[in-house]
Order: structure tokens, then C-alpha cells, then sequence
């Protein structure tokens, strides 16, 4: 680390024994390949021994090391005689403090690097850590890296990335991570190394827990649950229904909110959806949940039981039909008074069959399957009752069947009043059925009505009925009356009352009628305007409002039903409007006035008027003819021309506003003007709206003018106005015609000549200084001048110009002339745009450019042009030069490709066939007018070249399948070729033991290198660069090869046996550079061949053809190396 005291020796020999040179030895301390700040620093010697001849040992300390891994060091000295010797630089020391990890501490992340620590297979997890490196330097590329693990074995590992913060105060790293198995045995932990390669690691920590299973549904196993899931299984609606579910999830999750969940269903139809709630157990080993209901009556229930775990997995299904809920059938069985009648048979038939006997509240009740069709009926040999059965389908508990014993009273039917509605003074039948099941007839003078009119009995009232119709009382006698009403009313009521001999009362309920009523009546009000029909005025306009007026007369004092009177008011027999009336005054016994008013479109019509009393008595029609409404004609105002008075060229302005009382828009082809001369129609103009007003324009010949409006309305309406004086038109006006510019375009150098034809009819010539001329730029004046007085008459053509110099580039001058001849009389006015004015200078931009290009293919090269003032390039421009070795080769015009001349895109295409590095362009151009000269791009570079081909692996590894190496050094060999002729390539070659840190260690034109103490059992990467002489250049493929894992005490050889006359490989690892002896010998140990020969530190070879040996058999193999012998037995075949 940066504090660490590092501690420098070195020993120093001299043969002759010389002292080193005062201020020697010396240790030069380098980074980067420069002195370190201090450094040379001057050794001390340590001990005391003066022996230079056997040496002095010499140290120095160093601390306070800024960090680095690209420390060197060398000594260096000099004896008294200056003589000068140094050591070789080494590699070292290598300075840095480790980086650190921690927790980042955010919400989540205080205990552990991970959020949420539970999830499920969908569920992102997301990793977090905190990297701390006081010497800020920055993790490696692909670092920090979190590694997960299941069941401790490696499951994947992830690159982190930056999220916020210092690296010296801690910079937080996260990455998001998706765990698709489901396990509570993942753990994690993280590493990181920095930018100097050294490394931090995290202790393994567990989590997440990872939920993925399906939860299962099972029945309970409970007392009345082992099959099923509801108790009880057949029960009534008062029952309380219970059911129950056992919920297993294997990695311990809850259920979701709300579930499990029980649906019930009719057939296809749910009728319920419940939540279950927990009871008891562990969700890994079973939970049970429950939940209960009140349920209908049914015998076809099914229910089906679902859930899903806090994740949203889903369980099973389990279903199974039931519970059967029973339906009951209940009522009370009563004697003729009402009473309850204890101990009476009722059978029940049907799909089920029961009997019971109603107790003492005389009530009875069944308890049967739901959904079938049951007859009940009470059973006597005594009694009747009514109804005599009854039959239901038990769809749902029922009440109420009730059964009444015949007999008692005397009972009173089929009552009625007829008629129903008439005038006062009426005779009203009153009808009623008399029965009496034991035969009784009725008491004296019964059966009776008793009539009421607004709750109170009339005189007379009650009414003895007489005999009508019928043949005994049990089937029945129909009784009557007629009664006669002369107070109307809508508010009577009746009732029928009877008694038998015995006394037995009945009577009917009340029963609302007759109306006595007198229909109302409809007339003419007899007011002004009123008398012979019932409305005024009698004929009017669409503004017009028309007054509907009537009376009303009820005899009865009924008021009117609400909306009525109503008027009908009818156009060629459709109705178009419908109008209710309202009380004016009056009684309605004399008369009360309605009215009501209203607006009518053009025409004729007719109108009825009807009413109803609020009993619903409808009156007499009314009809009558009328109203008229006819039209109001439109009117004319406020006309108006403009000028006055003018010339043969001025446009006359006619004006009018247009107004009509039915706002009726004007006819097409209206309003008109009409101009005469001398009462002559000369031109009539149908008019324009604008703005309010009615416009028309037109020119005139010279003359004085008469002129007049008319219009017709859309109705046909017709206005028209009295004759106006006007316009007169003179024909000594001047006029300005054929104006031009010398130039429409062009630039800030240029002179502009404007030019313009003065005529005048009376050959006046113009006032002093006409014509003039303006010029501006937008909406700005910048000259305002004469004009020049060139040639011509004055009747026939007078010509004029005005020559300036346009120093302001602009694309949007305008000039205005006119002229005034001497009499003041104005001409007409020319107003125009022009001329666009250039000044900016043109400029060129490359945008692009091949700058490698293989010969014969296309070399591109696109540029920019832009003109602010939008001018093209001048013809041949732009234009493109091409250059090798700074001679001129080729020029040309580049081609148009798109866009405005503010920012235009050119290109130019072509191909080179000579190979060079020394090609150049520039591009040049200028503008239409030559404004500011040629403007010149900068020279741009480029290649002709093809690259060299991608360099191939031809290595020779002595294990051709794996690539591997049996020794410590490798000849690394390779080949590619330039297709460009008298190219010369340079090869650059990369090696390292990961691919992403490799060193260049060659460059040169060989095409092998030989690398040397290589270590076993380890893979080696390399990679070559081909580059041409014109810098092109192309990168091989990575390679790589293995070592071989080599036991330093084992030797073998390959092939094993071998034949006479071939060669077996013998492999062996030395521990340092040295000589090695072979010795082949017999089993019994006679030497029959040996060799010496020189090994490096690591894996060797020897190649051995079996020289020494002469028969087939089994031979020994011993390696001598540093006192070290190592052996290993052979196996030769000699056939």
C-alpha cells in the first residue's frame, strides 16, 4: 500500500576488490519509465564487512509510494576507478490499496445487497454495493460482479453497474437480476477488482427466497370434510353452510388478498362468490380456510375452490356438486269466521308425497326437494274448502298457501254499477250476486246498496235490491236496483251489504262510481274582434302576433283538464302548431275566457278548439277560417358609391345595406345595381355581401352616370330605390404601365435600372418630380426618388427610369410608383417585389469522405454548399481536385443531390487503381454572380489501399485436437499476404493470459516468435495484427492454446509403445535453467544409450528413436537433473 516501507538490497562485488564510487551504489526508482521525485537514492552499507571482493551488502528504505503497478527499479554503480556496471531493470514494486465493499446503508440495503429478499420466478431482484477505494481508482471493466449461487453452486454471475457516488467516499453499483427457479436456498456474494487488479470480496450472504409453486387445494380430512367441502351436506335455507378448504404452497407464501375463493353455482350461473378466511396450520404443511353462507333453496348446488399465492400463482381447481338446500311449504287452513281449524289432513303429492295435520295455530308445513312441481289439498268428509288444492314448484321456500272452509256467511259477488257515466237526473242500475252455500236466504229486505256521494250517504240511502235472476242460493240470485242521481258528481261511491236468516253478515268493499256529469260547453267570447270567430286580428305578417281567445262553460262547475282548451291550428289540412290555453276570467258555470297566442309562418290557415272537463268529458269543436299571414317586402338603404368621380381605370365601390322585417334572406342574383346613361340600362352587377353590407365594382368608360338598387326577398318580396346621380368618369387620367427592373437578381455591386411607361390621354405631361419611385426592404423605406425622363410623348408612350446601386443584400425588396399629371389628376399605382439582392460569399463544407478505399472501388466524397443568399453555384462549380504525392491527377464538377441552396449536399464518385498513402482533394466553389470570389476547403488525406488478409493460426502445438502445449516454450506462427503488389507488412503480436489484458510483446516482419517459461496447466491468449505499408491494417482471430498441467515429479512419453525406427516423445519438468542427462537402461539396469542435453525451467521434451535398443520389451527411462533423478518405463516394439 501507499504506507508501506519498502526495503531495497543489492550486493556489491568487484573482483579487484574496489571500493564503489563515493555516492554509490545507487537505486533509480522509476514510474512510467521516469524517476520517481528523490530518486537516484544513494544505499548504505549493511554490516561491516569490507570484502568487495566477496561483497558488501548495500540497502535503502522507501515509503510513501504513490499507487502504481508501473514501478521499476535498477541499480547502478561506479568503483573508484569509474568503472561503470548496472542490473537489470525489474518489474516492481507494485503499489495500491486494496479497494473495499460494504452495504450501501439505503432503505433495503443496511443488512444485506439485495431488494426484496422475497420474490417469486417473475420477480426482479435487484443487487446493490457500495465500492470504496481511497486511492480513487475506478473497478476494473466488468466489475464489480455479483455472484448467485443455489444450493451453493455457481448459478450465474453479473456485471454491476455505476450508479452514483466517489470512488475515495463510496460509489454505489447495481444490477437487476431475474432468479427463474424457485428455491430458498439462494445465496450471493460480491467481487470487485480495481484498475490496478487488486480485489475485494464480500462473505457470502443468503437470499433472496424465491417462490415459483403453485399452491394445492385439498379437503380437510375433518369430520364431514373428508370428501367434500361443506357441512352439512343437505340442510333448509335457515342453515348455516360451512365451507372448508385445506391451502398447501411449498414455499410457505400466503394466499393472495381475498382468496381462497369459493364460487356457488345454479347450473352454469354463479350465485356467490365468497372469501375464505384462516382457521389454523402452516401454509408449507396445510392452512385451512373457511367461510359460511345462508343459501336458497336448490337441489342442484355446485361449487368450485380456487386460490393463488401472494405472487399470483395459481392453485388447482377443486369442485364437487352440493349442498342440497330444502324448500318448505307452509300455510294455515281457516273455519268460515277466520279462525284457525286444528287436526285437518293436508296430503302432499308430486315429486315427493307427505301427510301432516295442521296444530293448534291450524298451521301446516312440508320440508321437500327444491325445483319440483307439489300439489297440496285438505283432506274431509265433512268440510269444503277454497281452494280446494293448490299447486307450486318449490323453487324457493313458500308461505302462505292458505285454505278456507266453506260455508258461514252468505257471500255477495260480481257487484257493478251500470251505467258507468251519466247526466244528471239518470237512473243508475246497481247489481250484485247473492250465494249462500248452506242455502240461507237473505234477511228481510236483503240484499241492500249503500251510496255515497264526497264520503256522505245520500237520501234514501241504503237501497233494498229486488229479485233479479237465479234458482237457489248455493249456486246463486242475482239481486238489483235502480236508483236515480241528480247531483253531478265524480266523487260517488257504493257498497253492498247482506245478512241471512241467521243473521250472517257480508258486505263488498267500497266501489268508486258513477260519475254524474254535464259535458262542458265551447263558444265564441261575443268580445270585439270575437263575435263570429275566436281570433284576431283576422289577417297579419310572420311578425305579427295572433290572440286565440274562447269560453268555456260547464253546467257542473267543472274547471278544465289540465292543458286545456287546446287550439289546433291546421295548414292544407296538416296540423302545425298546437296551443294550449290559459284562464283569462269568468266562472265556469256562465263562462270562462281562455286565451293563448302565437306566430305563424306565410300562408292561410284554419284552427279548431276542443277542451275536456277534469272528469274527462270532452266538449264541442269549435272551427273557424284564418288567419292570414302574408309578407313584408324587404327594403333598401343607406346606399353609397365611391368615388364619385374617376377615371376610366378606377373601380367604382356600390354600396347598399339590405333590411327585411321577416328576416328573409335576399333572392339569388340579389341585390342588383343598375347604371344608366342618358336612362340607358349600360350594366346591371348583382351584389356581393361583406362586412354588413351589399357590395358591387366595376369600371366605367368616360361619361356621366344614373344608377338604382332592387331586390327581391326570398319570398318574393320587391323593393326598389329611387334613381341616383353618378358616377362621372374622366378619361384624362394618366396611367403607369410596363414596368420592369434591369435585373431580377443580383448582388451588392450591381447598378438596378427601374423602368416604367408614363400615358396620358390628354398627352398632359406629369406634375414636377412624377413619377416617383420608392423602394423598401420588408415594410422599411430606404429610397424615395424622381424618376428620369428617357423618351416618348406623353399621349402615346413617355418612357422613365431611375438607376441605384443596391448596397444592402436582401431577398425582399418591393418598389411603389406613381405620377400625377399636371393637373393633379393621380394615375394608378404599381406596387412590386424585386430584385433579390445577393452578398454573402458562398462556403463549402465536407461532410464526408472515404478516407481507406480498397483500388477500384468507389471512392465518395459529399459536401455542404451554403449560400445565405440561396444563390447556386456558378456553372462548373463546385468543383473537386484530386491529388498524389501533391501533384495535381484529376478534376471535376461535383453532382447535385438535394436541398436549398442555403445548405446543399453534392457528391462526387470515382475510383482509384495506383496504391498509395499520399492521396489529397480539396473542393472549391463559387456562386452564380462570382460574389466574393472561390472559396477553397482545407486538403483532406486519404488511403488507396487493400488491407493486408486476416492473419491465420499455423502453430505447431503438440497436441494438434486441444491446442495444447507440452513444454514451457511455444514457437507461435502465422501467415497472411497483401494482394496489393510491393507492399511490405509489419506484424504486431499481442499475448496475454485474459483476453481482455494483452500486451503487445513483438512487432516486426517476422511471421513466427518463439516465448519461453511458460507456466503449466494454464490458457494463453494471443492475437496478430497485420499492417500494410500504407497503414491498413487487419486483426486475426483470438487464439489461444493450453500448458500442460505437468506433476513436477511425473514423466511419461507419447506414444506409448513405439516401433523401431520412429520416435516417442519423453515429457519432464525441470525446476530451474539447467543440463539434463537421458539414460535409457534395461530392467536389470544396464545403461543401453544416454544423452545430454540443456532444459529450461518448466515442461521439456526429448525426442528418443530407440537408438541403443535392439529387441522388443519393456526399458527404463532416467532423467538426471541437479542431483534429481526422475524415471519412467517404456515400451518398444521392434515389429
Amino acid at each position: 500500500t501507499p504506507q508501506t516501507t519498502f526495503y531495497f538490497r543489492i550486493r556489491y562485488k568487484d573482483a579487484d576488490g574496489d571500493p564503489p564510487m563515493n555516492g554509490y551504489p545507487r537505486l533509480r526508482l522509476r514510474k512510467d519509465g521516469i524517476d520517481i521525485p528523490g530518486s537516484p537514492f544513494v544505499l548504505s552499507p549493511f554490516g561491516s564487512t569490507t570484502n568487495y571482493i566477496t561483497g558488501v551488502i548495500y540497502v535503502t528504505t522507501i515509503t510513501n509510494l504513490s499507487p502504481s503497478l508501473n514501478y521499476t527499479y535498477f541499480f547502478e554503480t561506479y568503483d573508484e576507478f569509474s568503472k561503470y556496471n548496472q542490473t537489470t531493470e525489474i518489474d516492481a514494486p507494485d503499489v495500491n490499496t486494496p479497494p473495499q465493499l460494504s452495504w450501501t446503508a439505503e432503505r433495503g440495503y443496511t443488512s444485506d445487497g439485495v431488494e426484496p429478499d422475497v420474490g417469486c420466478t417473475l420477480s426482479t431482484f435487484t443487487f446493490r454495493i457500495k465500492y470504496i477505494d481511497v486511492d480513487n481508482h475506478a473497478p476494473k471493466d466488468g466489475y464489480p460482479k455479483v455472484y448467485v449461487l443455489k444450493d451453493s453452486q455457481l448459478l450465474l454471475d453479473a456485471t454491476m453497474q455505476y450508479v452514483s457516488g466517489l470512488y475515495t467516499t463510496g460509489a454505489i453499483y447495481s444490477v437487476n437480476v431475474v432468479l427463474s427457479t424457485a428455491s430458498k436456498n439462494y445465496s450471493y456474494y460480491f467481487v470487485v477488482y480495481d484498475v490496478l487488479n487488486s480485489s475485494a470480496t464480500t462473505i457470502v450472504s443468503s437470499g433472496p427466497q424465491v417462490s415459483g409453486y403453485n399452491p394445492q387445494l385439498s379437503w380437510t380430512a375433518e369430520t364431514g370434510y373428508t370428501f367434500d367441502g361443506v357441512e352439512p351436506d343437505v340442510g333448509m335455507s335457515s342453515n348455516v353452510f360451512t365451507f372448508k378448504i385445506k391451502y398447501v404452497d411449498v414455499d410457505n407464501d400466503p394466499p393472495a388478498t381475498g382468496y381462497p375463493k369459493v364460487y356457488i353455482l345454479q347450473g352454469a350461473t354463479t350465485i356467490q362468490i365468497l372469501s375464505m378466511n384462516y382457521l389454523s396450520g402452516n401454509y408449507d404443511t396445510g392452512a385451512v380456510f373457511s367461510t359460511s353462507t345462508l343459501l336458497q333453496p336448490c337441489s342442484y348446488y355446485a361449487y368450485k375452490i380456487f386460490a393463488k399465492d401472494v405472487w399470483n400463482y395459481y392453485s388447482n381447481i377443486i369442485s364437487t356438486q352440493g349442498p342440497q338446500v330444502k324448500a318448505f311449504l307452509e300455510g294455515i287452513v281457516l273455519d268460515p269466521f277466520g279462525q284457525p281449524m286444528q287436526g285437518v289432513v293436508i296430503n302432499l303429492t308430486g315429486y315427493e308425497s307427505q301427510s301432516c295435520i295442521t296444530d293448534n295455530q291450524g298451521k301446516y308445513r312440508f320440508y321437500v326437494t327444491a325445483g319440483h312441481q307439489y300439489t297440496i289439498t285438505p283432506s274431509s268428509f265433512v268440510y269444503q274448502f277454497t281452494p280446494s288444492s293448490r299447486t307450486v314448484i318449490a323453487t324457493t321456500d313458500i308461505q302462505n298457501l292458505n285454505f278456507s272452509r266453506i260455508g258461514g256467511s252468505p257471500v255477495l259477488s260480481s257487484y257493478s254499477v251500470s251505467p258507468a257515466t251519466a247526466t244528471p237526473g239518470s237512473y243508475f242500475t246497481f247489481r250484485v250476486k247473492y250465494q249462500d252455500y248452506e242455502n240461507d236466504p237473505p234477511a228481510n229486505e236483503y240484499p241492500k246498496v249503500k251510496i255515497y256521494r264526497e264520503d256522505y250517504e245520500i237520501v234514501g240511502s241504503p237501497f233494498t235490491l229486488g229479485y233479479e235472476s237465479g234458482s237457489n242460493y248455493i249456486d246463486c240470485i242475482f239481486y238489483s236496483t235502480a236508483v236515480q242521481l241528480n247531483v253531478p258528481s265524480d266523487k260517488y261511491k257504493f257498497q253492498f251489504i247482506a245478512a241471512d236468516i241467521y243473521n250472517n253478515l257480508a258486505e263488498t268493499h267500497f266501489v268508486y262510481g258513477p260519475v254524474v256529469n254535464t259535458p262542458p260547453q265551447l263558444s265564441w267570447t261575443s268580445e270585439t274582434g270575437y263575435t263570429s270567430d275566436g281570433v284576431e286580428p283576422d289577417v297579419g305578417d310572420r311578425q305579427t302576433t295572433f290572440y286565440f281567445r274562447v269560453k268555456y262553460i260547464d253546467a257542473d262547475n267543472h274547471p278544465p283538464k289540465d292543458g286545456y282548451p287546446k287550439v289546433y291550428v291546421l295548414q292544407n289540412a296538416t296540423t302545425v302548431q298546437i296551443l294550449s290555453m290559459n284562464y283569462v276570467s269568468g266562472l265556469f258555470t256562465t263562462g270562462a275566457i281562455y286565451s293563448t297566442s302565437t306566430k305563424l309562418p306565410l300562408g292561410e290557415f284554419l284552427y279548431k278548439i276542443v277542451s275536456y272537463d277534469n272528469l274527462g268529458f270532452e266538449s264541442n269543436i269549435l272551427v273557424a277560417s284564418g288567419p292570414t299571414v302574408n309578407n313584408n317586402p324587404p327594403l333598401l338603404f343607406n346606399q353609397k358609391l365611391e368615388p364619385q368621380e374617376g377615371t376610366i381605370f378606377t373601380n367604382f365601390l356600390f354600396e347598399i345595406s339590405y333590411y327585411d322585417a321577416d328576416n328573409d334572406a335576399p333572392a339569388t342574383g340579389f341585390p342588383k345595381v343598375y347604371i344608366l346613361k342618358d336612362n340607358e340600362l349600360i350594366k346591371d352587377l348583382t351584389m356581393s355581401y361583406f362586412n354588413g353590407v351589399f357590395k358591387a365594382t366595376t369600371t366605367l368608360q368616360g361619361d356621366e352616370y344614373q344608377y338604382y338598387f332592387d331586390v327581391y326577398d326570398s319570398t318574393n318580396g320587391y323593393y326598389r330605390t329611387q334613381m341616383f346621380f353618378g358616377p362621372k368618369v374622366s378619361k384624362d387620367n394618366p396611367y403607369l404601365f410596363d414596368d420592369t427592373i434591369s435585373y431580377s437578381f443580383g448582388t451588392t455591386t450591381m447598378s438596378y435600372t427601374y423602368s416604367v411607361k408614363y400615358i396620358d390621354a390628354d398627352n398632359d405631361e406629369p406634375k414636377q418630380d412624377y413619377p416617383q419611385i420608392v423602394i423598401y426592404i420588408g415594410d422599411k423605406e430606404i429610397v424615395r426618388s424622381s424618376m428620369n425622363y428617357v423618351e416618348g410623348n406623353f399621349n402615346e408612350t413617355a418612357l422613365y427610369n431611375y438607376s441605384i446601386i443596391l448596397s444592402t443584400p436582401a431577398k425582399n425588396y418591393s418598389y411603389k410608383i406613381v405620377a400625377y399629371d399636371k393637373h393633379g389628376w393621380k394615375s394608378n399605382e404599381i406596387v412590386k417585389s424585386g430584385p433579390e439582392v445577393s452578398g454573402y460569399k458562398p462556403s463549402v463544407e465536407i461532410v464526408s469522405y472515404t478516407q481507406e478505399v480498397e483500388p477500384n472501388h468507389n471512392f465518395v466524397v459529399s459536401i455542404k454548399y451554403i449560400d445565405f443568399d440561396k444563390d447556386p453555384p456558378a456553372d462548373g462549380y463546385p468543383k473537386i481536385y484530386f491529388y498524389l504525392n501533391n501533384e495535381l491527377i484529376k478534376e471535376d464538377v461535383m453532382e447535385y443531390v438535394s436541398g436549398s441552396y442555403d445548405s446543399a449536399v453534392f457528391n462526387y464518385t470515382t475510383k482509384f487503381t495506383t496504391v498509395s498513402a499520399n492521396y489529397s482533394f480539396v473542393c472549391i466553389a463559387k456562386d452564380k454572380f462570382g460574389f466574393g470570389g472561390e472559396f477553397v476547403t482545407e486538403n483532406k488525406n486519404f488511403v488507396v489501399s487493400t488491407p493486408p488478409t486476416k492473419p491465420q493460426n499455423i502453430t505447431f502445438y503438440q497436441d494438434k485436437i486441444n491446442n495444447v502445449v507440452t513444454t514451457s516454450k511455444v514457437t507461435l506462427k502465422w501467415e497472411s499476404f497483401d494482394p496489393d503488389t510491393n507492399s511490405k507488412i509489419t506484424y504486431e503480436l499481442w499475448f496475454g493470459e485474459e483476453p481482455n489484458n494483452m500486451k503487445k510483446i513483438y512487432e516486426g516482419e517476422n511471421t513466427e516468435y518463439t516465448i519461453y517459461s511458460l507456466d503449466d496447466g494454464k490458457t494463453y491468449y494471443w492475437y496478430v495484427v497485420a499492417k500494410d505499408d500504407t497503414g491498413r491494417s487487419t486483426k486475426s482471430s483470438l487464439f489461444s492454446f493450453n500448458t500442460l498441467n505437468m506433476q513436477k515429479d511425473k514423466v511419461f512419453n507419447y506414444p506409448n509403445p513405439f516401433k523401431k525406427g520412429q520416435t516417442t516423445n519423453i515429457v519432464f519438468y525441470s525446476d530451474t535453467d539447467a543440463t539434463a542427462k537421458i539414460y535409457i537402461c534395461s530392467l536389470f539396469g544396464n545403461v543401453l544409450f544416454s544423452d545430454t542435453i540443456p532444459v529450461t525451467k518448466g515442461s521439456n521434451i526429448y525426442q528418443y528413436d530407440g537408438s541403443g535398443i535392439d529387441f522388443s520389451g519393456s526399458y527404463v527411462v532416467l532423467i538426471k537433473i541437479n542431483n534429481e533423478t526422475k524415471k519412467v518405463k517404456i515400451l518398444l516394439l521392434n515389429k
